[in-house]
């Protein structure tokens, strides 16, 4: 015969459930659904041989190990930010021997103070005849010219006048103004440039206009190319008159 087991009802059952404790296995963690974590013989083998690849990892230079942060920080303080060159390379790159040569100047010996100071006013990007004739004159004829200026200078003081002369060899007249922004004068100045070239035979003439302060400074020069062009009708036929005037003058002398 087949012995049957007792027959307990279920609501016994579960609060007999209830009250006894879940077993559990000596020195095993508790887990909430035992039969699915894994035995802690296999995690604790896991472990090993994760720790133990990554170990081997480091020594075949798969993965560096890692830099403390207080030697990095230095690292970088020391470099900048940049890779640091190698003490071999910086020797082995030749050092650049750099040669340095004197200016040599254009001009053979000093100039005279006026010259050199109308040079430093007139414009660099623009080469003058003024510029063309102080490279290629005589240092006689430079200290000639200075003298003329100079003269010119002292007599504008006097009378407060307009003063011009032409250097010779050159189509260039020197008109040292006596006022700027008078448009008069400034009339008057280009119709006697004017008659120069008309007595000159020329249809085209350059005119060097320098302001000097009463003290003598320099404050401005300027260098102008006129025209036959340039001039009206009218205006031409006052030129012509002046230049007549200057031709009988020298006939006379």
């Amino acid at each position: 015969m087949v012995e049957q087991e007792p027959v307990v009802p279920i609501g016994e059952k579960l609060a007999r459930d209830k009250d006894e404790p879940s077993e559990k296995t000596e020195g095993q963690p508790f887990h909430p659904d035992y039969r699915l974590a894994m035995p802690p013989d296999f995690r604790s083998q896991n472990k090993q041989e994760t720790v133990k690849e990554g170990k081997e990892e480091e020594k075949l230079g798969l993965t560096p190990p890692a830099i403390p942060r207080f030697i990095l920080a230095d690292r970088i303080a020391k470099t900048g930010g940049k890779e640091a060159v190698p003490a071999d390379a910086e020797k082995s790159m030749p050092a650049a021997m750099v040669q340095l040569e004197e200016v040599e100047s254009s001009f053979d010996g000093d100039l005279p103070f006026t010259i050199r100071e109308i040079l430093g006013k007139l414009k660099e990007n623009s080469p003058t005849l003024f510029f063309e004739f102080c490279k290629n004159a005589e240092p006689q004829l430079l200290m000639g010219t200075s003298s003329l200026i100079e003269q010119a200078r002292q007599a504008q003081n006097t009378d407060n006048k307009d003063k011009m002369f032409t250097i010779p060899g050159i189509d260039l007249t020197v008109v040292l103004m006596a006022g700027k922004g008078d448009m008069l004068r400034a009339w008057d100045r280009r119709n006697n440039v004017g008659a120069i070239m008309y007595t000159q035979g020329k249809t085209v003439w350059n005119v060097l206009y320098l302001g000097y302060t009463h003290a003598g400074t320099l404050y401005h020069a300027e260098e102008k190319t006129i025209k036959f062009e340039d001039f009206s009708q009218s205006d031409w036929k006052y030129v012509v008159n002046l230049g007549e005037r200057i031709l009988e003058k020298k006939r006379i002398r």
